[in-house]
């Protein structure tokens, strides 16, 4: 087999002639089968172009193009990057040197330019072929278009989602990040979570993270306090996760975060109001029950155990039905009455049957259980002992009588 004196890039993407080997008309050959066109560039300066190159660039001989700067020819948001290229030689392995060239017209045509990946480099100068880059270019600009529609959507989200290096800084912060930090992104790429945490937390998070990296297992909903940059403290739960790069390395760590400041703080104000109910509920001397439609058990109060005979521990969510209980029962045509008709009833008086208390009468009101936005939620039913009340009415009757 003959041995090719074609120098390929390590990426296998670019070729370049071996100028020192005797075989370098069959390896122009080979090449002028992928080049669209040929050029040498000496002092940064167009030297020889063949006719291919300066058709794919509109230019009728290459006396138009001998002598023009070939920074010229690339587009000037592709400048750096294809210089940056060229003065590294072989330029990186992850990155193709693909970039735009501008024709006689100023329209965009996509190339490649081979590196050389031998170390030969010319001091003044560099000799070699642009390939077509048109369908790699096509390519390259729907990459690009999917990845704007991917960072349209990571900002669009109400939730910080950001990347950390493995000393703890940041890499990455989406729009919601900067509006949660109150900063510009500028501002917060670099910036170590030290700055942000006190020494407790930071010992507290740096144990999470190490865990991360050691098992791989994501941990997630980890509640902070932080300290706000712009002062003041604010609560973040956030869900952490490794990143690892092409290679499968760990390159540093994922994190998705809320702040529940305002979530907290209202969890806390209603916290509070419910446990004023609970005393004012639990303090009552009339017996409070609530059910939904189907006559299940929301609540009760402490009274209804001592005023109907009904076990109220445990009791949510039991029909009313299986309670058991001392009496008759007969306060449930009440309620039912208030679920079917959805209105109220007024002290209603029954005379319960209490097996333990024979003689109690009580006074039954039931009313629509409505909540903030007027949606039937089901029925609440007072019940209050009138007993002594009765007593003492028939005893001023009796006294009237005589």
């Amino acid at each position: 087999m003959r041995k090719s004196s074609v120098n390929r890039c390590a990426d296998g993407a670019g070729i370049f002639p071996a100028p020192d080997q005797p075989e370098k008309e069959n390896a122009s050959a080979e090449l002028e089968v992928l080049a669209t066109g040929y050029c040498r560039v000496d002092n940064g300066r167009i030297v020889r172009a063949d006719e291919r190159f300066c058709a794919a660039l509109g230019y009728e001989k290459s006396g138009d193009l001998v002598g023009k700067p070939f920074e010229d020819l690339i587009h000037p948001d592709d400048l750096g990057f294809a210089m940056m290229q060229r003065a590294s030689g072989s330029g990186s392995p992850s990155i193709l040197p693909v970039f735009r060239l501008r024709d006689k017209s100023g329209h965009s045509v996509w190339f490649h330019m081979p590196s050389d990946t031998n170390g030969r480099r010319r001091q003044t100068g560099y000799t070699g072929y642009l390939l077509d880059g048109t369908p790699l270019g096509v390519f390259l600009n729907s990459l690009q278009e999917s990845l704007r529609r991917y960072e349209t959507i990571l900002d669009d989200v109400d939730i910080h989602l950001g990347e950390l290096d493995l000393a703890g800084n940041m890499t990455f912060v989406n729009d919601a990040g900067c509006r949660m930090w109150n900063l510009p992104r500028e501002r917060l790429i670099g910036l170590s979570s030290r700055s942000y945490l006190d020494s407790p937390t930071w010992d507290r998070i740096t144990t999470i993270y190490r865990d991360v990296y050691r098992t791989g297992i994501p941990v997630k909903n980890i509640v902070l306090e932080v300290k706000s940059i712009g002062g003041g403290k604010r609560t973040i739960e956030t869900s952490v996760s490794l990143m690892r790069g092409p290679d499968g390395i760990v390159k540093g760590f994922r994190n998705v975060t809320r702040d529940i400041t305002d979530k907290r703080e209202s969890e806390k104000k209603l916290a509070e109001h419910r446990s004023r109910l609970e005393a004012i509920f639990g303090s009552v001397k009339d017996a409070i029950l609530t059910v939904d439609p189907e006559l299940t058990v929301i609540d009760a109060n402490a009274s209804t155990e001592t005023i109907c005979g009904i076990g109220v521990k445990g009791i949510a969510g039991k029909p009313l039905s299986s309670c058991q209980t001392k009496c008759g029962q007969a306060c449930r045509a009440v309620l039912k009455q208030t679920l079917e008709k959805k209105t109220a009833v007024r002290e209603y008086r029954i005379e319960c049957d209490h097996k333990f208390r024979p003689q109690q009468v009580v006074s039954v009101s039931s009313s629509p259980l409505m909540d903030p936005l007027g949606n039937f939620l089901g029925a609440v039913l007072v019940i209050r002992d009138i007993t002594l009340i009765r007593d003492v009415e028939r005893e001023l009757r009796e006294r009237n009588s005589f």
